[in-house]
């Protein structure tokens, strides 16, 4: 009861602090809004002393739509009839406003619905309905963003879930789950963005809980290490016992038809296999193995898992998934290349993200469905394979070794316990009450990312140590909920700039490592920005130094997985049984390709045409099966060399994009063709109307997928977005749902072969995807432009807009005579003005 009294006065105490002492913080962030808000205010209410449309307003293309509402709409609402109250004869076709983006919005949406003109009155031809909803819709698409314009202002964020596990690390060596750090909500684009982002008092709850969760491990690891071992657990140790429990259980039931009675067969068949004792068979009653290691949360453990197949089996079906506890996180996925007598051991690296000092999970075949029969029977259908022949897959054992502990200790055990410690000698911790006020501001200070906390801040946290020591708690329990106080406050949980036009050096070092690494500065970076102006040659040095410190991974992880919209990509569900051979460790395979892809071109510094289309892909062996790609056994992302005539290379061709372009039953040449637009032809396209049936729905028939288009194309409501979007999707249509290609598509019960064949809206044809491509690549400087633009975004955390076009302008210029270069755009991107503006 005492404790628990404690803890409920420690939490209540060390949150009326943080509210307290983080107060100037608070007032800063809200000063920030406001500001922005009545300027927004002052702008929108000045508009009728211009003479133009300003920063926040939108011409719409007047010459379209004045003439259409002349014919079609002012004798019912203008000067001399109003019906329903409504008029537009005195419309400017300037989108200043919310109330005046509503009232070309009410126009849109009676035009979208067909319910205007009215049926009695002369109807307009379908293209000059369709030239003026396009107008509408993509000027009132482009309103919406300028009437939400910050001019520039860069608003304080606050760190990500990515960042702030990478920042946990760079301080304490290690860092917790993803789900126990509070959820980005609101991403949109990029996580980073920070007028999209919430903060509470929950929030201050959370983060102060989990940092405390932080501490009492660090503190309980701090000046240890764990002496190298090489554990090994043999599975059929224990699944052997539950099979053969479960047969003399059931021994004496009488044979029938029942539940019992399958099972018990299963499990017969299961005993009969020829080396079920000295290994485990990922047959009928077993589906997976449970693992089990105990490790330091800091240091690094390879996993081995030694496998077989026996009999034959499909090309698809030679791969385990390693699954993180009972969570969809997997460690990685191993191809099965030796046989029952020939067992081969196949390794992963990981990097535990727990504070547990044990990881545990599941190896499984890397299949769907619970029944193993089910699967067999749905691959027979779809993939032309005889399951009656069909083998296993038999695992031999698991091993665990470790540690691997990184090169330097982390900064908090460096400066709980300054003595280097070793297996046999642990070191002992430096701080007591009589020198805590040091540590505290040295722990501070880095926490704060090297900025000076105020007298006022020390004084408080070194008020609030003595309060908890008062209470009875232990010198480390009073440190602990101490340091959790700085954890949780706004100076480490946010990206705290000076308030000013331009950042400090110092500012700029921490802005570009998060953009590179996700992390805070090392202490290379904060002495090269602290010594004063830095050249662009040493500033590039700086850049491929925190590229390559973990081989363009922290980069790729943060950025290119966002470019490529993982998010979307996940919440897309596959039909197992139209495709069985997609299954978890595929969908985890596919988003490795993207996350090494982009590693790949950091290192070459390929030109950003490489999106497009390359002569390489970086692919395991996994995906080698799905894409065809032949001689391929390797649990490594690696380059492979493409033939001439090979449909792959570029993201164009990878699973993320085709599947991300579908609905997880058939491809969607629409969402191919919304994604082409906006990423590689740099067009945002505006959401659809409301009421819009879905690709289908409009036909009783079972039709091709471009017959469908076509019918979908004939509503005027949809034609207008949807030629340029459908017509660039149906140039993919020979990759299908999971990123297969294909020749044919199956219709019914026929196959019908594919016919790739458009335009695009410059008039430009094509009749295959190779030469879809290869036009594609005219149009680089579009996709130039979408990645800087991207690339600014995630790198400032705030949205593009139109005051930044003259920039954008320079670097796209600075580039262009390199091809585009990846590498030389974030080069360029940190040396815009634009990074350093405030």
């Amino acid at each position: 009861m005492k404790l628990r009294l404690i803890n409920i006065l420690t939490v209540a105490s060390a949150v009326s602090f943080l509210f307290a002492a983080c107060n100037k913080d608070v007032e800063k962030m809200n000063t920030a809004s406001s500001q922005g808000t009545n300027k927004h205010k002052r702008i929108s209410s000045q508009k009728a002393l211009k003479s133009g449309p300003g920063v926040h307003e939108t011409a719409l293309n007047k010459s379209a739509l004045q003439p259409f509402l002349e014919k079609h709409c002012i004798s019912c609402h203008g000067e001399k009839k109003q019906k329903g109250s409504t008029r537009f004869d005195h419309l400017d076709y300037v989108v200043s406003d919310s109330f005046e983006a509503f009232d070309y919005q009410d126009i849109l949406d009676v035009l979208n619905t067909g319910d205007m003109p009215p049926e009695e009155e002369p109807q307009p031809e379908k293209e000059e309905l369709e030239v003026v909803i396009k107008e509408l819709t993509e000027g009132l698409f482009t309103a919406g963003k300028n009437l939400t314009s910050r001019g520039g202002k860069v608003t304080m964020r606050r760190l990500t879930r990515r960042e702030y596990a990478a920042t946990i690390r760079d301080i304490f060596g290690l860092e917790p789950e993803a789900k126990q750090i509070p959820v980005d909500e609101g991403v949109q684009n990029f996580d980073t963005v920070g007028v999209r982002q919430d903060f509470n008092s929950k929030h201050i709850d959370h983060y102060y809980d989990l940092a405390r969760e932080v501490l009492k491990t660090s503190f309980k690891l701090a000046g240890k290490k764990e002496a190298f071992a090489v554990v090994e657990n043999q599975p059929e140790e224990r699944t052997n016992g539950h099979v053969q429990k479960f047969l003399d259980l059931h021994a004496h039931k009488p044979k029938g038809s029942g539940k019992v009675y399958r099972l018990s067969r299963d499990r017969e068949a299961y005993v009969s296999l020829p080396k079920y004792k000295t290994g485990v068979y990922l047959a009928q009653p077993i589906r997976h193995l449970s693992y089990g290691f105990k490790i330091d949360p800091r240091a690094k453990y390879k996993i081995s898992v030694k496998s077989g197949v026996y009999g034959q089996v499909a090309a698809f079906r030679r791969y385990v998934r390693l699954q993180e506890g009972r969570s969809e996180n997997l460690l990685g996925v191993i191809r099965v290349n030796g046989t029952e007598d020939q067992p081969t051991e196949s390794t992963i690296e990981i990097t535990p993200k727990t504070l547990r000092d044990r990881i545990g999970g599941y190896v499984a075949e890397d299949r769907s469905g619970a029944w193993l029969s089910h699967y067999l029977s749905f691959i027979e259908r779809y993939e032309g394979v005889d399951a009656k022949k069909e083998g296993l897959i038999w695992i031999d054992s698991f091993k665990c070794e470790g540690p691997y502990y990184p090169a330097e200790r982390s900064f908090f055990d460096q400066l709980l316990c300054p003595e280097e410690p070793t297996p046999e000698k642990p070191s002992s911790m430096v701080w007591n009450d009589e020198n805590v006020n040091e540590l505290l501001e040295k722990f501070t200070y880095e926490a704060f990312r090297h900025k000076e906390p105020s007298e006022d801040f020390l004084l408080g946290l070194n008020e609030f140590h003595k309060n908890q020591r008062a209470l009875g708690l232990s010198f480390e329990e009073a440190l602990i909920d101490t340091l959790a106080v700085v954890l949780s406050s706004p100076s480490f949980l946010f990206l705290n700039e000076d308030n000013q036009k331009e950042i400090s050096n110092k500012d700029k070092a921490i802005r570009m490592s998060y953009f590179l690494t996700s992390s805070p500065p090392d202490k290379q970076l904060y002495s090269k920005f602290h010594q004063g102006s830095v050249s662009e040659l040493a500033q590039r040095a700086e850049v491929d130094r925190l590229l390559a410190k973990t081989d363009y991974r922290d980069f790729s992880e943060g950025f290119a997985s966002q470019w490529a919209d993982f998010t979307r990509f996940d919440n897309i569900t596959v039909n197992s049984k139209k495709y069985p051979t997609f299954n978890m460790g595929l969908r985890y395979s596919m988003k490795q390709e993207v996350i090494n892809y982009f590693q790949e071109m950091l290192r070459r510094n390929s030109p950003i045409a490489t999106l497009i289309k390359s002569d390489f892909i970086t692919i395991n062996a996994q995906l080698a099966t799905l894409y065809g790609i032949p001689n391929m056994t390797s649990n490594e992302f690696i380059s492979v060399p493409l033939p001439k005539n090979s449909p792959r290379g570029g993201f164009l061709s990878q699973g993320v994009f085709l599947l991300s372009g579908s609905n997880g039953e058939r491809s969607s040449p629409t969402i191919r063709g919304m994604m082409l637009l906006n990423r590689f032809m740099n067009k945002e396209v505006p959401p659809p109307p409301p009421n819009v049936p879905e690709l289908g729905a409009e036909s009783d028939e079972v039709l091709t997928t471009r017959k469908l288009v076509e019918l979908h194309q004939s509503q005027v409501q949809c034609a207008s977005c949807h030629r340029d979007m459908d017509n660039m999707g149906l140039a993919i249509e020979n990759f299908d749902v999971i990123g297969r290609w294909r020749e044919t598509e199956r219709v019914s019960r026929d196959e019908i072969p594919i016919k790739v064949a458009g335009s695009f809206a410059d008039g430009k044809t094509f009749e295959s995807y190779s030469e879809f491509t290869k036009h594609l690549v005219g149009y680089e400087e579009k996709l130039a432009r979408n990645m800087i633009e991207s690339l600014l975004v995630y790198s400032l955390g705030r949205d593009i807009e139109f005051t930044d076009m003259s920039h954008i302008d320079e670097i796209i210029s600075k580039t262009k005579e390199q091809n585009f270069r990846i590498k030389d755009m974030i080069y360029a991107v940190i040396e815009s003005p634009l990074f350093i503006k405030n």
